[in-house]
């Protein structure tokens, strides 16, 4: 092929294709959400999905809790035996159970309410935890998911849902405080969920292999994710060996 067939067979194919209208594009651009409000449309969903779960009555282990709570203050509410007694979650029980009976007067729409609060936290803790450590598209596929999913309908359709739902979101809270610098503030939050419950123990290892995800090495990643971890899971260990002796005891 000659040069000026060349040259011909390019200037086919630039008039060939079709050319950009300006104006289209900015309109295609113009639809494109802000990240803002596609998370604002996730928990609308998700408060759409659930609003159901308000009108849901109290159910078994709830009554234990309100019994329990009713005319007591903290102080005597939190050093009175665990009407389970089979585990020790006072944040996730006690403490949110009495602030939430005391505010609402034992109104069941005032707990529902509240676990639907807290879930729509865990969504958006969710998506800042996933965006930090994959991008904005990562963190509202993640929080779309969870939003959509039905592993979330007995912890907001029932009121000792509470203790996981607190749970869930002191471990995010941790783990997104922990990539921001903060680590003993995020061994604060963390302590509150493992008081609420013992399930998200082992969040630390996971803060580990996401600071090894940021560049770290695992030396500086343990160092940096199990020291005041060290600390939080030993006042956890504490408060879980000593506080029920002391509790029988006044009992008695």
């Amino acid at each position: 092929m000659t040069k000026r067939q060349q040259r011909g067979s390019r200037k086919l194919s630039s008039k060939a294709r079709p050319k950009r209208d300006p104006k289209k594009s900015r309109g295609i651009r113009r639809l494109a959400l802000p990240p803002w409000i596609v998370c604002a449309l996730i928990l609308t969903a998700a408060i759409v999905i659930h609003a159901e779960s308000l009108t849901a009555p109290f159910f078994s282990d709830d009554y234990l809790f309100l019994d329990q709570v009713r005319d007591r203050s903290l102080p005597e509410t939190l050093t009175s035996p665990d009407p389970l007694g089979n585990f020790f979650r006072p944040v996730g029980r006690q403490l949110y159970f009495w602030s939430l009976a005391n505010l609402g007067g034992e109104s069941p729409l005032v707990f529902h309410m509240a676990n639907l609060a807290l879930y729509l936290l865990v969504l958006a803790l969710l998506y800042l935890l996933t965006r930090r450590l994959a991008g904005n598209l990562a963190g509202i596929a993640a929080a779309a998911m969870l939003a959509l999913h039905y592993a979330a309908d007995i912890p907001i359709r029932w009121s000792s849902g509470s203790q996981d739902l607190v749970a869930v979101a002191g471990a995010l809270g941790a783990l997104l405080l922990y990539l921001y610098g903060r680590g003993m503030l995020a061994s604060v939050v963390l302590l509150l969920g493992l008081l609420s419950k013992e399930t998200v123990v082992f969040t630390p290892l996971i803060a580990v292999l996401l600071g090894r995800g940021q560049g770290a090495t695992w030396f500086n990643s343990f160092k940096r994710a199990l020291h005041p971890a060290q600390s939080t899971t030993s006042r956890w260990r504490a408060c879980t060996n000593f506080a029920p002796r002391i509790m029988s005891k006044s009992a008695e």
